[in-house]
């Protein structure tokens, strides 16, 4: 924030993400299933490549961790 990023920058991947696992069947929310629906997600939104995804994933995977 104190670079001049927004509060609500993450709003909208948040209710995107938010609302994919509310409509997902909960036997399917496992922990390698949302770290895909999160990493396809995250990828759509920000425009970015396997390669990109690739530093980005164990800290997904770490979030995930949280809501198992």
């Amino acid at each position: 924030l104190e670079l001049g990023a927004p509060q609500d920058e993450y709003s909208r991947v948040a209710q995107i993400i938010t609302d994919a696992l509310l409509n997902s069947n909960s036997a399917e929310l496992t922990a390698e299933n949302i770290t895909r629906i999160v990493t396809r997600i995250w990828m759509e939104q920000f425009n970015l490549d396997a390669g990109d995804m690739t530093m980005r994933l164990p800290a997904i995977r770490r979030a995930v961790q949280y809501f198992i």
